[in-house]
């Protein structure tokens, strides 16, 4: 190798050294006050120096569809059960165990239904059950009025505008022992117990899902095309078939006549929303008529 060429390649290194020199002062590097030989060894022995980079702020925010998937799925309910509450519906069995005759039935009904016009939390009168539960006497298992009383001023009365007094007049009637001195303890957790699970309210989706999905899947009528009108009087039918040609002028696609009516999307249309839509559809029927063809509606 001759002196040229030595000087050359020299020359190349140390530009080289120099540049990288230059980056490492702008981005705040050590200091570069060396020697030429210690810029040669720092470049040879580190050919490819680490930039130091700024550090990535951990996001602890977790983002919709990480929430999406962190949400629990809702269990499904079994087909074989004809009723569902607010409660578990698997516990029906266990309500229908509380009450033996129909008086009882009957009088905690009414006062289920009281406390519900009343917006009374069931999840509160659980907090008075684990109290009365505390306080009562286990030898004759019934606690005082006062102490009921305590329960309802200090935990029901607040978390309800307006309540109605008599309310409680009518609760304690029915909870009270014969003598009216005590609360039986049996009887005011039957009460709460049933309250958890009332009302009960009758599923109306009858018709199969199979069936249904076949049929808005493929915009036909499947097996319902088969069923005819020969069961149903003449008005029903006509009522029937003027609804279904002013839908399927704006609506060709059976799916989409079925959300035109359920505008809030709950998979469900009332009654009210029933009205709505065949305003929105300028169908002008009498009231005698609309509860003629809902009321078929609701039962198919």
């Amino acid at each position: 190798m001759n002196i040229d060429n030595i000087i050359e390649e020299h020359s190349q290194v140390m530009d080289r050294v120099k540049g990288i020199d230059d980056k490492l002062r702008e981005i705040g590097g050590d200091d570069i006050s060396a020697t030429k030989e210690e810029m040669i060894d720092r470049i040879i022995n580190n050919p490819h120096p680490k930039i130091p980079l700024d550090p990535i702020e951990e996001d602890t925010e977790i983002k919709p569809v990480e929430k999406a998937k962190l949400k629990p799925t809702n269990p499904t309910k079994p087909e074989d059960i004809e009723f569902y509450t607010k409660g578990n519906s698997n516990e029906i069995p266990l309500l229908q165990k509380l009450l033996n005759d129909t008086e009882t039935l009957n009088e905690i009904i009414r006062l289920s239904q009281m406390m519900i016009d009343a917006k009374i939390d069931f999840r509160i009168l659980e907090f008075v059950k684990r109290g009365v539960n505390k306080e009562h006497d286990p030898s004759t298992e019934e606690i005082s009025v006062a102490a009921f009383h305590k329960y309802w001023k200090n935990l029901i009365k607040p978390e309800v505008g307006n309540l109605d007094p008599t309310i409680e007049d009518k609760v304690l009637h029915f909870v009270t022992s014969k003598g009216g001195n005590s609360v039986e303890k049996s009887k005011l957790f039957t009460l709460i117990d049933f309250y958890q699970y009332y009302p009960v309210y009758v599923q109306k989706d009858r018709n199969k899902s199979n069936e249904v999905y076949y049929v808005l899947s493929s915009n036909t009528q499947g097996s319902y095309g088969n069923a005819g009108g020969a069961n149903l009087n003449s008005e029903l039918v006509n009522l029937l078939g003027y609804i279904n040609d002013k839908l399927r002028e704006t609506n060709p696609q059976i799916s989409k006549a079925f959300r035109f009516f359920d505008v809030t999307h709950k998979s469900e249309i009332n009654k009210e929303d029933f009205i709505k839509g065949l305003e929105r559809l300028k169908i002008v029927m009498e009231p005698r008529e609309i509860d003629l063809v809902f009321n078929y509606l609701d039962t198919k």
